[in-house]
């Protein structure tokens, strides 16, 4: 029982840990000890597919710690229009990258591979965690891969934004008021993911938390 006890704790604390930005990649590490602990009590190929979920986001987050950052300009008002045409060039660079859409998909599968563990503890302890568990994982998931359905819109408003820069039909005042405008559905569905993974992680670290003191007694 201790092995089952040992892996319900590390993932109660390693969703408690992936709260906090700053700890976020040691509560993954955690959380992926956690995984390994169930699949050596209950042998399931579910719980070695939440693993690899884990292990996924742990692999991007080492790469892109040791992946070179292009840095892009920050835009203010005070640019000229030249040198805010300029940094426009580098944002759409950016976001043409591989790397960006790896850093959205990633992560996205990571969840709901996470998610299959979750499914199979519900068979395994009668229903617990409750299904809103792996619900809210799943839906955490799906949210992150949003940005990809209106990424070509943002990149396509860009090139129109810097273009109207260059021949004078905006500045730059007009011309961030327009990418505000722009990024709009990206800031709404950016407060949703962040919403929903806080309430996810709060879940999920309060049910395992409960699950692990019903293995004690």
């Amino acid at each position: 029982m201790s092995g089952l006890r040992t892996g319900l704790r590390a993932l109660m604390y390693g969703y408690v840990m992936r709260v906090f930005p700053v700890v976020s990649l040691a509560g993954f590490v955690v959380s992926a000890y956690g995984w390994f602990r169930l699949y050596q009590w209950f042998k399931s190929r579910a719980l070695i597919v939440a693993l690899v979920g884990v292990l996924l986001v742990i692999a991007l987050n080492v790469a892109l710690a040791l992946t070179p950052s292009q840095q892009v300009a920050g835009l203010k008002e005070n640019m000229t229009s030249s040198e805010m045409a300029d940094a426009l060039v580098a944002l759409e660079n950016q976001l043409e990258s591989p790397l960006t859409v790896v850093t959205v998909v990633v992560p996205s599968v990571g969840l709901l591979f996470e998610s299959t563990g979750l499914i199979l503890l519900r068979k395994l302890y009668s229903g617990r965690p409750p299904l809103v568990a792996p619900a809210l994982l799943i839906a955490y998931g799906l949210l992150l891969l949003a940005p990809l359905v209106y990424l070509p819109s943002i990149e396509a408003g860009i090139r129109s934004v810097r273009e109207s820069l260059l021949n004078g039909s905006l500045n730059t005042t007009t011309a961030l008021i327009s990418l505000g405008q722009l990024y709009l559905p990206f800031n709404i569905v950016e407060f949703a993911v962040q919403f929903t993974s806080l309430l996810a992680y709060i879940v999920l670290a309060y049910f395992f938390y409960n699950m692990s003191r019903s293995v004690e007694e």
